[in-house]
């Protein structure tokens, strides 16, 4: 099955270049081009599913941070002598 998709004479002068520069068609190029970004877009999750995936994982643990990393870092961060 073949389809036609329209795109600006520049862009498809620059997608030429670029599959003569690799020795594929242009035909091979933008099936590779497009295939490319559709895995890459697949790869992508949102916000919520980052929390979901996150929470799935360490929805166990206990939720207290640890004194000796929290002693750390108040040290680190010049924080000492500040009130809490």
């Amino acid at each position: 099955m073949e389809n036609t998709v329209s795109i600006p004479e520049e862009l498809y002068q620059e997608a030429k270049s670029q599959a003569e520069h690799l020795g594929v068609t242009v035909d091979d190029f933008v099936i590779e081009t497009v295939r490319g970004r559709l895995e890459k877009n697949q790869l992508k999750l949102s916000k919520a599913e980052v929390t979901e995936a996150l929470n799935k994982v360490y929805g166990d643990e206990p939720q207290v941070i640890d004194p000796v990393l929290w002693a750390l870092q108040i040290r680190a961060l010049g924080l000492e002598n500040d009130e809490w």
